[in-house]
């Protein structure tokens, strides 16, 4: 048995190494001037790993150089700039340069592979690790969020919800597994917010599993109860200083959030005193879960009525309006007709995937149809989520993973134990169903064929419009030689602006910062009067655009700074009064 395990490990290791060298030379080696941080969420990641080891405190996230000059609070967590920090220190120490933003997804793409096979082995049996750790590395969505540059924090979601999950699906066979379900919530929900529906199902989960089953149940019920509710308080204690204990936030860990796990862990508390001597039918104990949920809702409710509509509850209208024109925020169905071949590409796999769920849920009972509960869950959850936003997909993929290995186990036994063509094809087909890599360009290729679809409506110009030749590491050599001051740009190349220069900006493009981001966009908006007075107000040195992105004004008081085929346009400031 140790040697089996050696070996299970071993081939994680060899597979992981094989791909993270490909993954980095693919990066290193491709020709063309593609930049590396090619997000603006993953350039300000950059930013504020740095200010961390440059000294800024801990419990200090305030971005300083942004909405110059007053400076914005950011809603990140320090739990991801720390370990990018202790990279950029060994960047430092060795002078080679980005290895930090190379090297950091790909650290993390070795604990995804070990989650993959780990859920094969749970729900296929031993024998299925090539398998589960090949599919991953043909999904896109998966490629893309473990690739070099792609530091920002949604990889390391991806992993802890992938860890709930299975966590979860653990609970009654192993003893540690639901405090390291609570655990896993904590740190998911301490790092963004994102995952809050996936903690908020994991909840449910327990509460039903003990209402269907309280002799099982109630020991691990209350095991993720005090883990969530004590590592969400650690997790608040260590990110917010004392003089914010109060502060009404919902777009990041605050008092919200532990008042809302420490309800939930009451309920739970509370639940598990009650046995099925004391609660003899399921329904008494299911009136028992609505009732003290109820309460717990009506408190958060009655406490925190700002954060009713969500993390986004506060956030300012005029800003959540500019939100809604992202790339990634909008709905699934806007995306299929904009560009199908990708929407179909990411969409298909979990769709198999809900398939094979769901007959297999009929097939199995006990410990195994409990391990496809949670998963057809977790998973039913992420494509409601990408309905309503497309970028909830980079989540569906890695849940999809699972089901895929079982189905290409299913059909290599068939395989195996007769021939045929259509054993053979059966084979194929389950590996395609699940290789976003491969249905990409045949889908793409058809959706060509196809009348053109009419466009969603664009963005506002210089707003959240990626260009990615916009962001090549080289565009800024000539701005960052310039003397440090504070620059306004479309806010869309504000982060990279930060990253590479020793510039301020007045928007990064962040949704706590509605003022400096109307601004910026004003400024291309409007007439030169109001652009001067902003100007004036906040002290601009330098405004700079990219070619990519909506042309900045000559007006007589703007001095070319750069060359007419400079990548990036950088005019000096020579009248800033109105």
């Amino acid at each position: 048995m140790a040697a089996e395990r050696r070996n299970f490990w071993t081939i994680i290791a060899t597979v992981w190494l094989a791909a993270t060298l490909v993954l980095a030379a693919m990066q290193v080696l491709t020709p063309g001037d593609r930049p590396l941080l090619a997000d603006t969420d993953d350039a300000m990641r950059m930013v504020t790993a740095t200010d961390l080891l440059d000294g800024q405190p801990w419990q200090d996230t305030n971005q300083y150089r942004d909405n110059a000059p007053y400076g914005i609070s950011m809603h990140w967590s320090r739990l991801v700039d720390a370990p990018l920090a202790v990279l950029i220190a060994l960047e430092r120490i060795i002078g080679m340069s980005d290895l930090a933003a190379i090297l950091w997804p790909l650290l993390l793409l070795a604990p995804l592979l070990a989650l993959s096979a780990l859920w094969a082995e749970r729900i296929a049996g031993p024998g299925q690790t090539l398998a589960a750790l090949a599919l991953p590395l043909l999904s896109l969505p998966i490629l893309a969020e473990f690739s070099p540059g792609r530091v920002d924090h949604h990889n390391v979601q991806i992993v802890l919800t992938g860890g709930l999950a299975l966590a979860l699906a653990d609970s009654t066979n192993h003893r540690n597994a639901p405090v390291i379900a609570g655990l896993l919530a904590a740190a998911s929900l301490a790092i963004g917010m994102e995952t809050l529906p996936f903690v908020v199902l994991a909840i449910a989960l327990v509460c039903l599993n003990w209402a269907f089953d309280p002799l099982r149940w109630r020991r691990p019920m209350v095991g993720f109860a005090l883990a969530l509710a004590l590592a969400n308080t650690g997790f608040f204690l260590l990110a917010v200083p004392p003089s914010a204990y109060l502060a009404r936030v919902c777009d990041s860990i605050s008092l919200t959030y532990v008042t809302a796990a420490a309800l939930a862990a009451a309920v739970m508390l509370i639940a598990a005193r009650f046995g099925p001597e004391n609660l003899k039918t399921l329904s008494s104990r299911l009136l028992l879960l609505a009732i003290l949920g109820g309460l717990a809702v009506g408190a958060m409710l009655m406490l925190f009525p700002e954060c009713a509509r969500g993390p986004y509850s506060l956030v300012d209208p005029r800003m959540m309006a500019l939100m809604d024109a992202m790339a990634e925020t909008r709905p699934l169905w806007v995306v299929l007709r904009d560009q199908p071949g990708l929407a179909l590409a990411m969409v298909l796999p979990p769709l198999a995937a809900m398939l094979v769920m769901v007959a297999r849920l009929r097939a199995t009972s006990g410990a195994e149809q409990l391990a496809w509960i949670v998963l057809l869950s977790f998973l039913a959850l992420a494509l409601l989520m990408t309905i309503v936003q497309f970028r909830s997909a980079r989540f569906t993929a890695a849940l999809a993973v699972p089901a895929g290995v079982w189905l290409v186990a299913e059909t290599r036994r068939r395989y195996l134990a007769g021939t045929g063509p259509a054993r053979a094809a059966g084979l194929v087909a389950a590996w395609l169903a699940f290789a976003g890599i491969a249905q990409f360009p045949a889908v793409n290729l058809l959706a060509t064929l196809a009348p053109a679809p009419a466009l969603a409506a664009p963005p506002r110009p210089g707003f959240f419009v990626a260009r990615e030749k916009c962001f090549t590491a080289g565009n800024f050599a000539e701005l960052a030689a310039l003397p440090p001051g504070i620059v306004l740009a479309p806010p869309t190349l504000g982060p990279h602006i930060l990253h590479y220069t020793p510039h301020s900006v007045v928007s990064a493009a962040f949704h706590r910062n509605t003022e400096g981001t109307l601004d910026a966009l004003t400024f291309y908006e409007d007439d030169e009067q109001t652009a001067r007075a902003i100007v004036a107000q906040r002290n601009v040195d330098y405004v700079v655009g990219c070619p990519a992105i909506p042309a900045i004004r000559t007006w007589s008081w703007l001095k070319p700074m750069s060359p007419p085929q400079a990548p990036l346009e950088i005019l000096a400031i020579v009248e800033s009064a109105p």
